[in-house]
C-alpha cells in the first residue's frame, strides 16, 4: 500500500520464510542524504522489545542511490489497524464486540511496550 512517506510491499524472505513488509522510500534530493523522519523512525524502532508481539520491528535497511528499503518483520497477514478500519468502512470486514475488544486490547499492550 501507499504511505506517508513511500510504498509497502508484501514479500517473503527467502533465507527463512518468514513474512516480512518492505517499505520502499524514494530520495527525492540524493544529495541532501537520508531524510531525518526516517532516521527518526529506524532508530526508535531499536529502542523496541526484541520479542513483542504487538510491535513490529525493522529488521534490515538497505540503501540504494535513489532509495531506501525499509524491511519489518513479523508481517501481520491481515495489514495494519488502518486497512482493516477502511475495509470494514467498505463493507468487507465486520467489527463486532469481540473484535472490538480484541484490537482495543492489542493496541493498549502496545502502548504499554512502547512507553514502558
Amino acid at each position: 500500500g501507499e504511505g506517508t512517506y513511500g510504498t509497502v510491499f508484501k514479500a517473503v524472505c527467502q533465507h527463512t520464510g518468514q513474512q516480512v513488509a518492505i517499505k520502499k522510500i524514494k530520495i527525492r534530493k540524493p544529495d541532501d542524504g537520508v531524510p531525518k523522519e526516517l532516521m527518526r523512525e529506524v532508530e526508535s524502532n531499536e529502542c523496541l522489545p526484541e520479542d513483542s508481539e504487538y510491535l513490529v520491528r525493522v529488521s534490515e535497511v538497505h540503501l540504494g542511490k535513489t532509495n531506501i528499503n525499509i524491511v519489518y518483520r513479523p508481517f501481520c497477514k491481515q495489514g495494519d489497524l488502518g486497512d482493516f478500519l477502511a475495509r470494514a468502512n467498505k463493507g468487507q470486514a465486520r467489527i463486532d464486540l469481540d473484535t472490538a475488544y480484541f484490537l482495543g486490547c492489542h493496541l493498549v499492550k502496545a502502548l504499554c511496550q512502547l512507553h514502558f
